[in-house]
């Protein structure tokens, strides 16, 4: 990885590190805990930008920020709401989906099937549903507005009694935010979600491989009986996968920009990356040795590759750097001259770094690492996808040896 010559600010990447692959604060990371914390680092993909505690900043309500500022000094600055406020305030809701919270729903209203995501496994009783649902708080906002929509007020008990379960779980800010967006407040939530209570209970936060068991067994009750825990997810990757939906993960990666879409453009996942326009993104490119330069020839789908001499491939090399020195350039000249973020980062080439959060569900992470870590997928995408199983291997044991034997998707 190379950082244009006198660049001010640093990678926060390892040393020596190259296409890198680590999770938030560099410990390998199962699922975020579901909390207003997880919804600030969602939208915080920088690695720089990562905290490890709320600060007023990202919490204070709109009436504190008015207060302050009705107070301000002559000179100071005005304050602003706190970042959770703003993002659901303007609709910026994708940073709510970084963690996970598992919940049982049971003997609810059929009708409630239809408005819960298809990654749901429903076990329906004539006109009840009962089912288990790592879900995060988007889900919930999403939930929340579809069952006010319609109109049936038990859907909206449930859907109400989710949305409680996440604010005393953790997301006080996010759902008072949420609730303004509504106009509604926290009495009124309340007596909403009364009588939907008894049909949800909170399993997990963040939920655990054996808390994703022990949700299934209850789920799934004789079918399962007498199996192992390695047997139980076996039975659910063969007969009863969306179950596998119950695991989640989330990591934060940095890698070029082709890379990132080349990962994410086909996949079932939640990604959230570095948009340039926020902050001002760090000057760092890939770099390549003379025998990762790799040739194509024949047509799409049945070419072949091959790796271009010494001679061709330092001479692509040179051109490389030389092109994104060239796009740091213009990009910090406009930067500087206050044009706006986003559009002074079109000068970044693809070959520069981004950092994104990104969160997958056991089936879409089996269906990617399938493909995505397999000899004939590119090299850049396999160190990737190869440090995605490692990790699935080592935090989710049982679900790694269901993926080997009935999972594993390849490339063709």
């Amino acid at each position: 990885m190379v950082a244009a010559p006198g660049s001010p600010r640093k990678t926060a990447v390892p040393e020596g590190a190259r296409l890198v692959l680590k999770p938030v604060g560099y410990v390998v990371r199962r699922s975020s805990r579901a909390d207003d914390l997880s919804i600030i680092n969602g939208a915080r993909a920088s690695f720089a930008k990562h905290k490890s505690q709320l600060g007023p900043e990202d919490v204070m309500t709109p009436e504190e920020a008015d207060a302050k500022n009705a107070r301000l000094a002559a000179g100071e600055r005005p304050v602003q709401a706190g970042l959770v406020y703003r993002l659901l305030g303007q609709g910026h809701e994708t940073p709510c989906e970084q963690h996970g919270l598992l919940v049982h729903v049971v003997d609810a209203p059929a009708l409630l099937r239809n408005l819960v995501p298809d990654e749901v496994d429903g076990e329906h009783h004539g006109s009840r549903v009962s089912f288990p649902w790592t879900c995060n708080f988007r889900h919930a906002m999403t939930l929340h507005r579809r069952a006010r929509h319609s109109g049936d007020r038990e859907v909206l008990g449930i859907a109400s009694a989710l949305l409680l379960a996440f604010h005393e779980q953790g997301v006080e800010h996010g759902t008072s935010a949420y609730l303004r967006s509504q106009r509604m407040d926290l009495d009124t939530l309340r007596i909403e979600a009364e009588p939907g209570a008894k049909h949800v209970r909170v399993l997990a936060n963040p939920p655990t491989e054996a808390d994703c068991v022990r949700a299934i067994r209850q789920h799934l009750g004789p079918l399962v009986q007498g199996l192992d825990d390695q047997g139980v997810v076996d039975h659910c990757a063969r007969h009863r996968p969306l179950l596998l939906n119950l695991w989640v993960f989330t990591w934060q990666l940095r890698a070029i920009i082709h890379v990132f879409w080349d990962l994410v453009r086909h996949r079932k996942s939640s990604p959230n990356g570095e948009s340039g326009r926020y902050s001002v993104l760090m000057d760092e490119w890939i770099e390549l040795g003379l025998d990762e330069v790799r040739t194509q020839k024949g047509h799409p789908l049945s070419y072949e590759r091959g790796t271009a001499d010494p001679a061709m491939a330092q001479e692509f090399i040179d051109d490389l750097n030389r092109f994104n020195a060239e796009g740091v350039r213009l990009y910090r000249k406009w930067v500087e001259k206050k044009v706006a973020r986003e559009m002074a980062s079109w000068f970044e080439t693809l070959a520069k770094f981004r950092t994104f959060v990104w969160t997958f569900r056991g089936l879409g992470l089996a269906n990617m690492v399938g493909l995505r870590n397999h000899p004939t997928a590119l090299h850049e995408l396999r160190l990737y996808a190869a440090e995605m199983e490692a990790d699935m291997k080592a935090e989710a044991p049982l679900l790694h040896r269901a993926f080997e034997g009935d999972l594993r998707r390849h490339a063709p």
